[in-house]
Protein backbone atom coordinates (compact mmCIF):
# COMPACT_ATOMS: atom_id res chain seq x y z
CA UNK A 1 0.00 0.00 0.00
CA UNK A 2 1.23 3.46 -0.96
CA UNK A 3 1.63 5.50 2.01
CA UNK A 4 1.45 8.90 0.05
CA UNK A 5 -1.23 7.32 -2.40
CA UNK A 6 -3.54 7.12 0.63
CA UNK A 7 -2.26 10.21 2.00
CA UNK A 8 -4.00 12.48 -0.92
CA UNK A 9 -6.99 10.22 -0.90
CA UNK A 10 -7.29 11.14 2.44
CA UNK A 11 -6.69 15.22 2.09
CA UNK A 12 -9.43 14.96 -0.70
CA UNK A 13 -11.61 13.31 1.28
CA UNK A 14 -11.39 15.78 4.27
CA UNK A 15 -11.47 18.63 1.89
CA UNK A 16 -14.90 17.68 0.14
CA UNK A 17 -16.03 16.87 3.82
CA UNK A 18 -15.25 20.62 4.77
CA UNK A 19 -16.83 21.73 1.37
CA UNK A 20 -19.95 19.79 1.57
CA UNK A 21 -20.56 19.92 5.44
CA UNK A 22 -19.34 23.22 6.37
CA UNK A 23 -18.52 25.87 3.83
CA UNK A 24 -21.70 24.83 1.34
CA UNK A 25 -24.78 24.93 4.09
CA UNK A 26 -23.61 28.04 4.77
CA UNK A 27 -22.99 29.40 1.28
CA UNK A 28 -26.32 28.08 0.32
CA UNK A 29 -28.68 28.57 3.43
CA UNK A 30 -31.64 28.34 1.49
CA UNK A 31 -30.83 24.87 -0.04
CA UNK A 32 -29.66 23.45 3.76
CA UNK A 33 -30.69 21.30 5.92
CA UNK A 34 -32.75 19.41 3.54
CA UNK A 35 -33.82 20.05 -0.29
CA UNK A 36 -33.67 18.33 -3.79
CA UNK A 37 -31.05 20.99 -4.54
CA UNK A 38 -28.72 20.00 -1.84
CA UNK A 39 -29.03 16.76 -2.60
CA UNK A 40 -28.08 17.36 -6.26
CA UNK A 41 -25.10 19.92 -4.64
CA UNK A 42 -24.10 16.41 -2.71
CA UNK A 43 -23.52 14.41 -5.64
CA UNK A 44 -22.34 16.83 -8.17
CA UNK A 45 -19.58 17.82 -5.44
CA UNK A 46 -18.91 14.21 -4.66
CA UNK A 47 -18.21 12.96 -8.40
CA UNK A 48 -16.22 16.52 -9.51
CA UNK A 49 -14.01 15.46 -6.51
CA UNK A 50 -13.85 12.00 -7.07
CA UNK A 51 -13.17 12.20 -11.41
CA UNK A 52 -10.47 14.49 -10.29
CA UNK A 53 -8.50 12.25 -7.30
CA UNK A 54 -8.83 9.61 -9.53
CA UNK A 55 -7.49 10.58 -12.82
CA UNK A 56 -4.62 12.43 -11.01
CA UNK A 57 -4.00 10.49 -8.04
CA UNK A 58 -4.81 7.23 -7.71
CA UNK A 59 -7.90 4.90 -8.79
CA UNK A 60 -7.38 2.05 -6.83
CA UNK A 61 -10.58 1.85 -5.04
CA UNK A 62 -9.06 0.22 -1.92
CA UNK A 63 -7.85 3.88 -1.08
CA UNK A 64 -11.05 5.38 -1.40
CA UNK A 65 -12.65 2.43 1.24
CA UNK A 66 -9.94 3.36 3.66
CA UNK A 67 -11.02 6.88 3.26
CA UNK A 68 -14.44 6.38 3.33
CA UNK A 69 -14.12 4.87 7.10
CA UNK A 70 -12.88 8.48 7.82
CA UNK A 71 -15.50 10.37 5.73
CA UNK A 72 -18.46 8.50 7.27
CA UNK A 73 -16.73 9.36 11.09
CA UNK A 74 -16.35 13.13 10.33
CA UNK A 75 -20.16 13.10 8.87
CA UNK A 76 -21.48 11.30 11.94
CA UNK A 77 -19.41 13.55 14.03
CA UNK A 78 -20.88 16.45 12.63
CA UNK A 79 -23.28 17.02 9.76
CA UNK A 80 -25.63 19.90 10.92
CA UNK A 81 -28.32 18.15 9.75
CA UNK A 82 -27.38 18.29 6.26
CA UNK A 83 -28.89 16.30 3.19
CA UNK A 84 -31.30 14.76 6.05
CA UNK A 85 -28.75 13.28 7.84
CA UNK A 86 -29.57 13.10 11.72
CA UNK A 87 -33.18 14.87 10.78
CA UNK A 88 -36.27 13.15 11.76
CA UNK A 89 -40.03 13.57 11.34
CA UNK A 90 -39.40 15.42 8.18
CA UNK A 91 -43.47 15.99 7.40
CA UNK A 92 -44.82 17.10 3.69
CA UNK A 93 -44.29 20.57 4.19
CA UNK A 94 -40.99 20.32 5.55
CA UNK A 95 -41.93 22.35 8.88
CA UNK A 96 -42.33 19.45 11.58
CA UNK A 97 -38.51 18.13 11.34
CA UNK A 98 -35.96 17.99 13.89
CA UNK A 99 -32.18 17.48 14.19
CA UNK A 100 -32.15 14.36 16.25
CA UNK A 101 -28.29 12.80 16.83
CA UNK A 102 -29.40 9.03 17.25
CA UNK A 103 -30.11 8.87 13.13
CA UNK A 104 -26.87 10.40 12.55
CA UNK A 105 -24.73 6.77 11.86
CA UNK A 106 -27.39 5.97 9.87
CA UNK A 107 -27.81 8.92 7.47
CA UNK A 108 -23.93 8.32 7.63
CA UNK A 109 -24.06 5.20 6.67
CA UNK A 110 -26.75 5.87 3.78
CA UNK A 111 -24.22 8.54 2.18
CA UNK A 112 -21.33 6.80 2.00
CA UNK A 113 -23.06 3.88 0.34
CA UNK A 114 -24.42 6.25 -2.18
CA UNK A 115 -20.57 7.79 -2.01
CA UNK A 116 -19.28 4.08 -2.51
CA UNK A 117 -21.77 3.49 -5.85
CA UNK A 118 -20.36 7.13 -7.04
CA UNK A 119 -16.55 5.72 -6.46
CA UNK A 120 -17.09 2.75 -8.17
CA UNK A 121 -18.82 4.02 -11.16
CA UNK A 122 -15.90 6.71 -11.51
CA UNK A 123 -13.29 4.25 -10.92
CA UNK A 124 -15.02 1.98 -14.00
CA UNK A 125 -14.94 5.19 -16.20
CA UNK A 126 -11.84 6.38 -15.31
CA UNK A 127 -10.45 2.83 -16.02
CA UNK A 128 -12.24 2.64 -19.56
CA UNK A 129 -10.80 6.52 -20.60
CA UNK A 130 -7.58 5.21 -19.68
CA UNK A 131 -7.43 1.82 -21.74
CA UNK A 132 -8.79 3.95 -24.67
CA UNK A 133 -5.55 6.13 -24.82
Amino acid sequence: MNIKELVKVMGCIITLYVICFLILPIIYTNFYPVSNEAYIIFFVVNSIFFIISMIFFTNKIKYYIIADIIYMLLITIYSGGSYGIGISGIELDGLHSTVQTSGDFLGATIAIVLVLVIQFVIKGLVTILKKEK
